[in-house]
């Protein structure tokens, strides 16, 4: 159990940081990295949200309330996990930017699955 622990806290970090679009990954200083995703975050969180209410602006009555029902259940889960991931550091200087490397990448993520699942219709209804 110790080693599962280990290894986990070990590898959470690591996958953010090893992957090329990941902004701040040749940061060390933790409060240098925080900073470095609150800007890289803020910057997607505009971008989520434009893709967000675009969508919203072309559907239906009923449309949108399952997204916006879905889209608040997307937040409950986002701050969940992000919340989790930063507990793996007991505290520590590296539980902050963990966080926020959690939203970022829960943020990419969400803006590519809402364009995937609604792309096609803003292509049909917006003209």
């Amino acid at each position: 159990m110790i080693l599962a622990s280990l290894f986990l806290l070990a590898a959470t970090p690591a996958q953010a940081f090893n992957d090329p679009a990941v902004p701040c990954r040749n940061l060390s200083a933790s409060y240098e990295m925080s900073q470095c995703f609150a800007r890289a975050l803020s910057n997607e969180d505009r971008g989520l949200n434009q893709t967000y209410n675009r969508i919203l602006r072309v559907l239906n009555g009923e449309e949108r309330s399952r997204l916006q029902g879905a889209q608040k259940q997307w937040i409950a889960f986002r701050d969940a996990q992000c919340v989790a991931q930063k507990a793996l550091y007991a505290g520590g200087t590296g539980g902050p930017p963990e966080e926020l490397a959690c939203r970022l990448s829960l943020t990419q993520d969400r803006a590519r699955s809402l364009q995937r699942a609604y792309g096609w219709v803003l292509k049909q209804r917006e003209r």
